[in-house]
């Protein structure tokens, strides 16, 4: 139960670029004119599934916060996966021919999304190590704790 502020934390922060990134998408949306709707038209199709994408990561995301105890090697995967899929959203609409605003929404959503849970992993990863060197501290006595670095005394 420690944990389940900071989750719940992380899971709103990611949540809301989840919806700004929807956002955006739809501003793009209520840019059309009469003249320009066949190529918004072609747009719809690539924006539902990138609303979809952003929907299933979040989804992801979810399921991985509902785990006991620390997560931080999971959050810190799916940061370095979204930092990947970044990249390769790039090439992937190049080939399918993508509207670039999608495209730039999407490696938006990707980019800081996953910035903010390779940082929050990165950072759980090193609160978890401070944690057990303070234990392995604690758990030598005093007496024995200088004989310890007796080349040092």
């Amino acid at each position: 139960m420690e944990h389940r502020r900071s989750k719940l934390a992380l899971f709103f922060v990611a949540q809301a670029l989840g919806v700004t990134a929807m956002i955006l998408l739809l501003r793009r949306g209520a840019e059309c004119s009469f003249s320009n709707c066949e190529l918004h038209s072609a747009s719809i199709g690539s924006a539902t599934v990138t609303v979809l994408v952003i929907v299933g990561e979040l989804w992801i995301l979810a399921q991985a916060l509902r785990a006991d105890g620390p997560v931080w090697r999971t959050v810190l995967a799916l940061g370095i996966l979204a930092l990947i899929a970044a990249p390769l959203a790039v090439l992937l609409s190049r080939g399918l021919r993508v509207s670039p605003h999608v495209v730039r929404v999407a490696v938006f959503w990707h980019l800081a999304g996953g910035l903010l849970l390779m940082l929050t992993g990165a950072a759980g990863g090193v609160g978890e190590l401070l944690a057990r060197l303070r234990r392995s501290d604690d758990a030598v006595g005093d007496d024995r704790g200088s004989s310890a670095m007796w080349p040092l005394d």
